[in-house]
């Protein structure tokens, strides 16, 4: 009966000495740099085809979990323009966005300004991130990409 209650006042002082220390850890952990040029390749599907794509997101500035930079993109397969801004056909765009770092430091959201994109990406590595991206609308697209930072 001794060892028991032993192991049980053994048990509760360490749960309440670590359980703390991870909570702390957890919730002030500090957020990966993204600084930086990130790079891919995909092929954009929208409702009228689909189009190969070259992407550059560049995250020049971060305050903890929170960012902005500007997502550019071109269409290297020379085709008709499947999307449009303000009635403008496109083939390239450089378009303005925040971002922010999850809560678990690997899963991000990035929203473009004044555009209905959404981009969901997963850090999977210190310099590669999986991106899923959507746009709803009348030039609806999807997409996804592996990017690679830029040395």
């Amino acid at each position: 009966m001794r060892s028991l209650c032993r192991i049980i006042v053994i048990c509760s002082a360490l749960c309440i000495l670590i359980v703390p220390t991870g909570l702390k850890a957890e919730s002030s952990g500090e957020s990966p740099n993204l600084i930086g040029k990130w790079v891919g390749e995909y092929k954009a599907y929208f409702y009228a085809g689909s189009r190969i794509t070259q992407v550059e997101l560049r995250i020049n500035q971060q305050d903890g979990p929170y960012f902005k930079g500007v997502n550019a993109w071109k269409h290297v397969d020379h085709g008709k323009p499947l999307t449009a801004k303000k009635g403008k056909p496109l083939t390239e765009d450089a378009e303005p966005v925040v971002g922010i770092i999850g809560f678990d430091g690997k899963f991000i959201t990035i929203v473009e300004q004044d555009d209905l994109g959404t981009l969901h990406a997963e850090l999977v590595g210190k310099d590669t991130m999986r991106l899923i991206y959507g746009e709803p609308g009348s030039h609806a697209a999807v997409f996804r990409v592996v990017l690679k930072r830029k040395p």
